[in-house]
């Protein structure tokens, strides 16, 4: 297969793009493929569709690398003004060729912060280059592991009786920092496990949000970051004390499937519920952070359900029947 048609296959290295919960724009970019009209539709599609969030986090804990052509194209999108972003010191001629952003007219949309790039151990090359780039110019904040470390681009050079050799032509030079990473890697702003990367860019959007001078925005994120923490972190409700809050409370039914309660809906929405407290659950949904909260009597026993968001004024359901409920139909919108 060409080279070509790999990279249409894979998307141009684009496999997900996704709006989170607090409007976080989130988008997976596993390799930097060749600058070509169809690969630029591609980062244009992908950035575009997250041009509306109030954040955004860009995924390379997957990306091995690429061309550098596609690092200074997508750098392009960050910065309002042509800015040095890089050099390259060719052996072979001795000179040093400069490596600026272009003015686009999308780059004043992007020029906002905050950009959180997450890194791996695994990420190398050219997305090493994109993250010290950004990291060096106070563009955005990395996070996750040391990277690889592989800063000098490779030749195949023929060494005589069938052997070859992999032989560095090149080296980056940073405008700022006068070096590279070859062999050191990209150290991150905010060091964390690879999987830990993402939750720790969320809850970095969550704390930046609730020192915004907009009340709204502060308060909406305050109750976002709670509500998020609630997730990684469920509080411990054992089976039996689970099973006292099935039932139908005005025709939201609360079911339990595999020691977990799900809530349900008339029209067929359902979602884990995820504890919050012992009588306080939340929707385990992307798009949905409603909080769940039952009213007991002295028994213990649910009498009442309410739905509550960002702390508004709760919708009330009264308890019309108990016991267990059992639902065939998969869970929507969620990540049980």
């Amino acid at each position: 297969m060409k080279i070509a048609e790999q990279a249409k296959l894979q998307n141009y290295g684009f496999s997900k793009t996704e709006i989170l919960s607090g409007n976080i724009g989130y988008l997976a970019l596993n390799g930097f493929f060749d600058l070509n009209e169809q690969s630029k539709r591609a980062v244009n599609s992908a950035f575009d569709f997250l041009i509306n969030t109030n954040a955004l986090i860009i995924d390379l804990r997957l990306n091995g690398g690429g061309q550098a052509d596609m690092v200074k194209y997508i750098s392009s999108l960050f910065f309002k003004d042509s800015t040095h972003i890089n050099d390259f010191y060719l052996k072979q001629t001795n000179e040093i060729q400069q490596i600026w952003t272009e003015p686009r007219s999308q780059s004043d949309l992007w020029s906002i912060p905050p950009i959180y790039i997450l890194v791996s151990a695994y990420t190398a090359s050219a997305a090493e280059e994109f993250a010290y780039d950004m990291q060096s110019l106070h563009r955005a904040i990395i996070i996750g592991e040391l990277t690889t470390g592989a800063a000098h681009p490779m030749q195949i050079i023929n060494i005589g009786y069938g052997f070859t050799a992999y032989i560095p032509f090149a080296r980056p030079i940073n405008p700022l920092t006068k070096t590279d990473w070859e062999g050191c890697g990209v150290k991150p702003d905010i060091a964390v496990s690879a999987n830990r990367a993402l939750n720790s860019a969320i809850q970095c959007v969550y704390r930046q949000q609730i020192n915004s001078t907009d009340t709204s925005t502060a308060n909406s994120a305050k109750w976002m970051y709670f509500i998020y923490k609630s997730k990684l972190n469920p509080y411990k409700i054992n089976l039996k004390r689970l099973k006292r809050f099935v039932g139908n409370y005005g025709g939201n039914k609360i079911s339990i499937e595999n020691e977990y309660l799900i809530y349900n809906t008339a029209n067929g929405y359902r979602a884990k519920l995820v504890p919050i407290s012992k009588t306080t659950f939340t929707l385990d949904s992307p798009l949905d952070n409603r909080e769940v909260i039952f009213r007991t009597n002295a028994k213990g026993r649910p009498y009442k359900m309410y739905l509550n968001f960002n702390s508004s004024l709760p919708t009330g359901f009264v308890r019309i029947s108990k016991g267990f409920i059992k639902y065939n139909k998969p869970l929507t919108n969620t990540r049980l």
